[in-house]
């Protein structure tokens, strides 16, 4: 079992720069991004090029007539075709905020680095910098550095970019800003009612032959199940995730809001009437001589002794008649519920026993029973359904024992031996205040072919929620983790593109200890957006697909070509 990850010890060391910290900049990714240096077969970068590229080129030009990097810009939204090993923002050396500063610069931060002359430092047409009497490369040079030291997207007051959703740090493909509120709003606002569709294309180990429950498969226990398409219609219209959050709701208003009353919470007259009889049995020594030992979670009133005892005799409407009084019990009772609502709250179980026949509605793996082919062909759609759970301070994300269970060697898959089935007993134990959110994930197998060698499977992955790492935590629970997916892989895994290429003896033995190649970025583009704007009108935005399929003279009848960050060019 992989030991737990602190997302504060993540470090960053993009596919397309390098291992040095100095090819991690803002601008070493502008030159890769307006220049041929980078090498896709054995994932290497050439600094001296996009150096070059960076002084003889107009970038931000480059980039918006002569790359796929931008899919879409008009006057409400930018759409941007993520590179792979690239955070939002932050203090990091390059930054999608970074990014899209250098080719959306505001007028405050070109006022800034031209000391008040904008006119003087870029043109009136957006789509280039303006040629005046300084270089090129002194303007570039100037904005790269002045965009070096922000790391949010609010630190320019009229920056007009505003970020609608997030990608993985390793995950490329369409991501959507507006540029103004109103535009941004309501794309939120789509996101947040999961009017939004979003798909996915990935690469995964090994090939995936879903199994089907029929006669064919005498095994019952290797089959897929095969279920009604009924049963998915309260996640398709929207009541599975509904249920959820109001659940979630009501358990943080019981919980979490130091305002609302929960169940066992006690009224003022009702603490002083069990302070009351507590007293009379101790003074009746009705109580265990081991009173005082017990956890107890009603204190003492903050009173002299002379006033607990004139309280025996008195009763709640003679007790909140007196100022002090009232006010030592209200105390007493405000400590009292926010103590029991502590324990309720890190006592709750890892899930009752309503809330587990509800996350076993659906088996781990499934297939609809309208996608059953008579005809005797493949069938290579499948569900994944795994409720997810974070863990403070862990960077992975951990799905339900239940469901790891119900899939033990990859149940219901022809894998390919190397495959591994990630184990979180050992996590999970110690944390038994989780919350699982419903999971569900679509996916289909559109090819199988060779990636130098190793048998790999390319998939389109349709997320029926929204969950964090939620694709790649389902494809290594059915067996098949993400090519590159450094997370969610076997610990035994090693780069291919840091190693030279074993002898065929050699790959033998490392296929034999269960270890796998994999390859330097992680194999996961979101390729596809389709979402209802402010116009009312429902767009769709894609991004060019990174992993293409090529023909090969290596022996093999297909082969993939992977593209680590250099896609954007026409």
């Amino acid at each position: 079992v992989k030991p737990a990850i602190s997302r504060q010890e993540v470090d960053d060391n993009p596919c397309w720069g390098g291992p040095e910290q100095s090819r991690h900049d803002l601008k070493s990714l502008l030159g890769l991004l307006s220049s041929d240096s980078f090498n896709h077969d054995n994932n290497t970068y050439n600094k001296k090029i996009a150096d070059l590229s960076i002084k003889n080129n107009d970038v931000r030009h480059h980039i918006l007539h002569h790359s796929d990097l931008i899919v879409k810009s008009d006057k409400d939204y930018v759409v941007l075709n993520k590179p792979p090993d690239l955070r939002m923002d932050g203090h990091h050396p390059s930054t999608v905020h970074k990014l899209l500063t250098f080719i959306y610069p505001s007028a405050s931060l070109l006022s800034q680095i031209s000391n008040g002359q904008q006119h003087n430092f870029i043109g009136t047409n957006e789509n280039e910098l303006g040629r005046d009497t300084k270089p090129l490369e002194e303007k570039q040079r100037r904005l790269i550095d002045a965009i070096s030291r922000l790391s949010k997207f609010n630190d320019l007051p009229d920056n007009e970019l505003r970020a609608t959703h997030q990608l993985d740090y390793a995950t490329s493909g369409v991501l959507l800003f507006g540029r103004n509120k109103n535009a941004a709003a309501a794309a939120c606002l789509s996101f947040q009612n999961r009017k939004a569709k979003k798909e996915y294309v990935a690469i995964v180990h090994g090939h995936i032959f879903p199994k089907c429950d029929d006669e064919q498969v005498n095994d019952r226990s290797q089959r897929v199940p095969m279920i009604p398409s009924t049963h998915l219609e309260t996640w398709l219209n929207g009541s599975e995730e509904n249920k959820y959050r109001k659940k979630r709701r009501r358990e943080n208003n019981d919980a979490g809001n130091k305002g609302s009353t929960f169940v066992g919470y006690m009224p003022v007259h009702a603490i002083f009437q069990r302070w009351k009889s507590r007293e009379l049995k101790r003074i009746q020594k009705i109580l265990d001589v081991n009173f005082e030992n017990k956890k107890d979670l009603l204190q003492e009133p903050s009173l002299s002794h002379e006033d607990k005892a004139k309280l025996i005799n008195c009763t709640w409407r003679e007790v909140k008649s007196n100022k002090d009084w009232k006010t030592a019990f209200e105390s007493l009772t405000k400590k009292f519920n926010d103590k029991l609502r502590k324990e309720k709250t890190e006592c709750k179980p890892l899930l009752n026993s309503r809330e587990m026949s509800d996350t076993t509605a659906l088996p781990t793996l499934f297939q609809l029973k309208s996608q059953k082919n008579t005809h005797g062909n493949e069938v290579n759609n499948f569900f994944i359904h795994a409720p997810l759970a974070e863990i403070k301070n862990d960077f992975r994300v951990y799905p339900h024992p239940v469901n790891v269970n119900l899939v033990p060697n990859g149940i219901g898959m022809y894998c390919h031996p190397s495959t591994f089935t990630p184990t979180f007993s050992d996590q999970l134990e110690s944390n038994n205040n989780l919350d699982f959110k419903p999971s569900l994930t679509e996916c289909n197998v559109i090819w199988r072919g060779f990636w130098h060698g190793k048998p790999v499977s390319k998939v389109k992955l349709k997320p029926y929620t929204g969950r964090r790492h939620q694709l790649r935590l389902h494809m290594a629970i059915c067996n098949h983790p993400i090519l590159g997916d450094a997370t969610y892989e076997s610990p035994a895994v090693h780069n291919i593109n840091e190693s030279i290429h074993k002898s065929e003896n050699k790959s033998t033995e490392i296929h034999n200890t269960h270890t796998r190649e994999t390859c330097g970025r992680m194999c996961l583009h979101a390729q596809r957006l389709t979402i209802p704007l402010i116009n009312g009108k429902i767009e769709t935005f894609q991004a060019p697909d990174p992993f293409v399929i090529k023909d090969n003279t290596s022996g093999h009848k297909e082969d993939l070509s992977i593209n680590f960050g250099n896609n954007y060019l026409s």
